[in-house]
This record gives C-alpha cells, sequence and structure tokens, in this order.
C-alpha cells in the first residue's frame, strides 16, 4: 500500500497553499489528497472521498513522489497529436482545394486525403481543420 509516511513542514505549507489557492479544482483536489494520505488515509478511502478508482488516486501519489509538488499538474502536450500540424504548404493547400470542390461532403475529403497523405483522419478532426481554416 502507497502512501504519504510524513511531510517536511515547508511540504506541507506548499500542499495547503495549493489547495486553498491553486486555479483548477482537479489541482486542489490532489494536493489535499496528497495531505490526507499523509495524514493516515489509505488509497481506497481517498478514492472514495473523490469519487474515483483507486488506481487514480495510486497516480497521484506516485506522481507526488516522483515529480513532487509539479506532479500534481496536468502535463502540457499530453495526448495524440493530430497529423495536420505537421502537412506542408502544399499539403495545406490541396486539402482546401478538395474542401472548396466537395465542401458538403467531409467524408469523400478524409477519404482521398487519407489515401493520398497516408494517414487517417477522424471526423472530429475534420470539423476541427475547417472550422479553423
Amino acid at each position: 500500500m502507497l502512501h504519504i509516511s510524513t511531510l517536511p513542514d515547508e511540504e506541507k505549507q506548499t500542499l495547503e497553499a495549493g489547495h486553498k489557492n491553486g486555479n483548477k479544482a482537479y489541482f486542489r483536489n490532489r494536493c489535499q489528497c496528497i495531505l490526507l494520505s499523509a495524514s493516515g488515509f489509505e488509497a481506497k478511502e481517498l478514492a472514495l472521498i473523490y469519487t474515483t478508482r483507486t488506481r487514480t488516486v495510486y497516480d497521484w501519489l506516485h506522481r507526488y513522489k516522483r515529480d513532487g509538488f509539479l506532479g500534481l499538474k496536468i502535463k502540457a502536450d499530453r495526448g495524440l497529436k493530430a497529423p495536420l500540424q505537421d502537412l506542408t504548404l502544399e499539403q495545406v493547400a490541396d486539402i482546401r482545394e478538395q474542401l472548396k470542390e466537395n465542401p458538403q461532403s467531409l467524408r469523400e475529403v478524409a477519404a482521398l486525403l487519407s489515401t493520398k497523405f497516408g494517414f487517417t483522419m477522424s471526423k472530429s478532426a475534420r470539423k476541427q481543420y475547417v472550422k479553423k481554416n
């Protein structure tokens, strides 16, 4: 069973300040979770308090032990990146041309582009690209 055994006063004050003044609710909850773990709560109890899985609480504790206070924040650039970010100017021009020719059929445009460029485009990625451009 993983839990935070002891917290130095400085870390405790930092976590308390994060719990009270954090910008995001998830961050305030994670700070409080670390404080409760240090005061003797187990991961099962913390999962019930935060209505999450025990595995999630263990992830928070591991990240805190590994990265400290900053490990409780959500990391930037997480998730799968859209392949549309790495297109060349010629490819972008080709996409625009295809959209002008078939503005009502994004599915056909995506099929043409996937065979031409070698990657699949999800429906949400197509919509997002059309909205941006």
